[in-house]
């Protein structure tokens, strides 16, 4: 009898430990396809964002940043942008613009973009009104309280052999200011006032404490060279009502906008800084 309860005792035992063991290659299992499920689909996400991507960006360079779009051109980058902001990586993108802003992990708006693509009139008509300079690249520095547009305009080509027209990279920066809001409740939209005006040269040419004026104009042209030596910034203490932006898309180096007059600016983070 004592034989046969000690051969008992011990089958029990071999048979917990299996069971336990199947258990645990069970649970395992379970838990390895289910982290393996959410590698799959966040393998899956990023591709599609990144396909998605890369549509958007063949889509800017060969309209010249909207500014040649067709209506099917537009359609489709409607489309994608749609599709992109479902994908929005981003929960607080304007949080730096907060009442009482505090640090949230990840990427936000804060920085120097530059424009890529938009279907806003008033942007794509800037290449066709102004036959005293050419325009270049447009971009937005977003520093809280201020969110400033840049506009950069070059010596037209017809005025290179004029004196005192300066050089091909000879340019001035027109900002127009504005400070901008937002609220943890609405944490995707700058509420924009308008609060002045600043014409200057480029950064690289800002340190003019060594240059004399007409080393300034003789180097940069007329325009360009008197505004080295003293560039224009105008605000007054008054702000008036600029419009709202709401944030579609933001991760570490695209920015997706649209405008309460539902136009959209597609913003790279700038690399190299221009502005």
């Amino acid at each position: 009898m004592k034989g046969t309860s000690a051969l008992v005792w011990l089958l029990n035992m071999v048979c917990a430990e299996a069971f336990q063991h199947a258990s645990f290659r069970t649970h395992q299992a379970l838990f390895s396809s289910k982290s393996m499920d959410e590698v799959q689909a966040t393998e899956t996400s990023s591709n599609e964002v990144a396909r998605l991507k890369a549509e958007l960006f063949e889509l800017a360079d060969s309209t010249k940043r909207g500014f040649k779009a067709t209506q099917d051109d537009r359609k489709r980058a409607s489309r994608v942008i749609d599709q992109l902001e479902k994908m929005n990586p981003t929960s607080e993108p304007a949080s730096p613009y907060y009442p009482d802003p505090t640090y949230i992990p990840g990427p936000n708006v804060c920085g120097k973009w530059t424009l890529i693509y938009t279907d806003a009139p008033d942007i794509t008509s800037l290449g066709r009104t102004s036959p005293t300079a050419q325009l270049g690249r447009i971009g937005q520095e977003c520093n809280p309280p201020y969110v400033k547009n840049v506009i950069e305009w070059k010596r037209p080509e017809w005025a290179a052999a004029l004196p005192f027209s300066g050089t091909s990279e000879s340019r001035i920066l027109q900002k127009v200011c504005t400070k901008a809001k937002a609220v943890p409740d609405d944490p995707q939209t700058l509420d924009l006032q308008i609060a002045g005006f600043e014409l200057v040269t480029g950064p690289e040419t800002e340190d003019s404490g060594s240059n004399s004026l007409l080393d300034s104009i003789t180097n940069q042209g007329l325009p360009a060279g008197l505004l080295q030596q003293n560039p224009v910034s105008l605000e007054g203490s008054l702000t008036l009502p600029f419009g709202k932006a709401k944030i579609l898309y933001l991760d570490e180096n695209l920015r997706i906008l649209r405008t309460n007059q539902n136009f959209v600016a597609v913003n790279m983070r700038s690399d190299p800084v221009w502005f």
